[in-house]
C-alpha cells in the first residue's frame, strides 16, 4: 500500500511540473468558471490510475498454481509405544524361602519350564499329616464296613431264630387250647418269641440307619479333599514359565524370603511385538481394522516396519494434556519379523486411512472458506479473475481433492484468494444466469 501511495504521489507531482499543466493553471485563473470542471477531470484521472495500479499490483503479487490430477492419501500420524505382544510378570504364588533359581537374565525358556523352587519343607509336613489322617479314616471305614457285614449276618440269624420261636409259640397256642400244656408253658414260649423279635428289630434298625458307615465315608471325603488341596499348594512352590520367551528380569535372589504376590520374574517374547497408540477422537473415525501402518523409531537405525491395524478400542478414554485433557482412542498393530525394536521403544506411527487415484486436487492455500462454510477458488482466465464454488473430498498432506466443480486439469488458480476475491467474477453465478 505504501508503494502504491508513493507511485500516485510521484504521478501527481509529475503532472504538476509539466509545461502543459502550468498553461492549464494560467488558463483557469483567467477562466474561473471552468475551474470546477477541470478539477473533476483531474480527480477522475487520478482515481483511474490508482485503481489500475492497485489491480495490477494485487494480481501480480498473488502467486498461482495449477489444478493437478494425482493420487491422494489421507494419513494419521501419531506417536506410539512398542511392547511385547506376549509378556508376563510372574508373581510369587506362595510365601517362602527361595530354595533355587534355575535360570538367569537373558535365558530363553519354554512354556511350563520350572524357573525356581520355593522351599517345600513346611508344606511337605502338612501333606504327610493329611496322608496319615486319610489312611486312618480309611482304616476306620474298613472296620465299620466289616462290622456292618457282621451285623447283616447276625440279623439274618436273628430273623431265623425269631421265625423258629414264633412257630413254637403258635404250636403251643394250639396245644394250650387242647389243654395239652399249661398256661406257664405258653407264657414261656411267648416270652422267648418276643425277646427274639426285639433283638431282630433292633439289629434291623441299626443296619438300615447305617450311621457309622455313612459318617465314616464323609470323613474320608473331607480327608481326601484336604490332601488334594495341599498337593496343589505344593505344586505352586515350583514356579513355571507361563509362556515361551526370554527372562527379562529377576527381582529376587536364592535364599531370600519372598512374600506372596510380590514380583518375582519378568518373561517377554520378543518374536512378536505390538504397537499401541492413542489417536484423537477426530482421527479415530477415519481408522479401520486393516489400515496400513508404517512404524519407525530412532532406535531402529532408520529401518521402518509395515503392518496393519489389528485392534481399535471400543471406547474412548480421557488423558491429560498440556492444554487440559482430551478424548483419545487406543489402536494397536502387531509387528512380526523384526530384530531392532525393543519393548518400551517410542515410535512414529503413520496410518494410511484412505487412498484415491487420479483425482483433481488443489493446494490448501488456494481455497477460500466463507462464513457459511462455502468454499471457493479463483482462476485467471485471459486476465479475468473468476470465482468458482467447489466441494472438497479427501484431504491429503499438502492438497485437497476437488469434486463437484467446473475446474479442469491445468487451470491456474490463485494461492492467496483473499487478495483477489473483490476483483472476481462469480463464475458459478454467471453460468446459472
Amino acid at each position: 500500500m505504501k508503494r502504491l501511495f508513493s507511485k500516485v504521489k510521484n504521478f501527481v507531482k509529475g503532472l504538476l511540473n509539466t509545461k502543459l499543466l502550468r498553461k492549464i493553471r494560467d488558463f483557469i485563473k483567467r477562466r474561473k468558471k471552468l475551474s470546477i470542471f477541470i478539477g473533476i477531470i483531474l480527480v477522475l484521472i487520478i482515481i483511474a490510475f490508482i485503481n489500475a495500479g492497485s489491480k495490477d499490483e494485487n494480481t501480480m503479487a498473488t502467486p498461482t498454481a495449477a489444478v493437478v490430477r494425482e493420487d491422494i492419501e489421507y494419513h494419521v500420524k501419531v506417536n506410539g509405544i512398542v511392547k511385547a505382544a506376549n509378556e508376563q510378570t510372574i508373581l510369587a504364588p506362595v510365601q517362602g524361602i527361595i530354595k533355587e533359581i534355575n535360570v538367569e537374565q537373558g535365558d530363553t525358556v519354554e512354556e511350563g519350564q520350572i524357573l525356581a523352587v520355593i522351599d517345600t519343607a513346611e508344606i511337605d509336613a502338612q501333606i504327610e499329616k493329611a496322608r496319615v489322617q486319610l489312611e486312618l479314616e480309611k482304616s476306620r471305614l474298613k472296620k465299620s464296613q466289616n462290622e456292618f457285614e457282621t451285623a447283616k449276618r447276625n440279623l439274618k440269624d436273628l430273623e431265623q431264630r425269631y421265625n423258629h420261636l414264633k412257630q413254637i409259640y403258635d404250636a403251643n397256642v394250639e396245644l394250650y387250647k387242647q389243654e395239652a400244656i399249661s398256661q406257664q408253658k405258653l407264657n414261656e414260649a411267648k416270652m422267648a418269641m418276643d425277646s427274639a423279635y426285639n433283638e431282630y428289630i433292633s439289629a434291623k434298625e441299626n443296619i438300615e440307619a447305617g450311621q457309622d458307615v455313612n459318617l465314616q465315608k464323609e470323613q474320608i471325603l473331607l480327608a481326601e479333599l484336604e490332601y488334594k488341596r495341599l498337593m496343589e499348594e505344593k505344586e505352586k512352590h515350583f514356579i513355571k514359565s507361563p509362556i515361551t520367551g526370554t527372562v527379562g528380569e529377576i527381582f529376587e535372589d536364592e535364599g531370600m524370603l519372598i512374600i506372596k504376590q510380590n514380583q518375582f520374574m519378568y518373561i517377554v517374547n520378543n518374536n512378536e511385538m505390538e504397537m499401541s497408540a492413542n489417536v484423537s477422537e477426530y482421527d479415530a473415525k477415519h481408522i479401520q481394522i486393516g489400515n496400513q501402518v508404517k512404524i519407525s523409531s530412532h532406535g531402529t537405525e532408520g529401518q521402518s516396519y509395515e503392518t496393519v491395524i489389528s485392534y481399535i478400542s471400543p471406547y474412548a478414554k480421557r488423558i491429560a494434556t498440556n492444554q487440559g485433557s482430551e478424548s483419545v482412542v487406543e489402536v494397536k498393530a502387531k509387528i512380526t519379523n523384526q530384530e531392532l525394536l525393543k519393548s518400551g521403544f517410542n515410535v512414529d506411527v503413520d496410518i494410511l486411512c484412505e487412498r484415491r487415484e487420479g483425482v483433481l486436487t488443489v493446494p490448501y492455500e488456494a481455497i477460500l472458506t466463507e462464513k457459511d462454510g462455502s468454499k471457493y477458488v479463483f482462476t485467471d482466465t485471459n486476465g479475468v479473475i473468476e470465482k468458482h464454488k467447489i466441494q472438497t473430498g479427501l484431504e491429503g498432506s499438502f492438497s485437497v481433492e476437488i469434486i463437484s466443480s467446473d475446474l479442469d486439469e491445468g487451470q491456474q488458480i490463485f494461492l492467496n484468494p483473499a487478495n483477489v476475491a473483490n476483483q472476481a467474477v462469480d463464475k458459478a453465478g454467471a453460468d446459472n444466469d
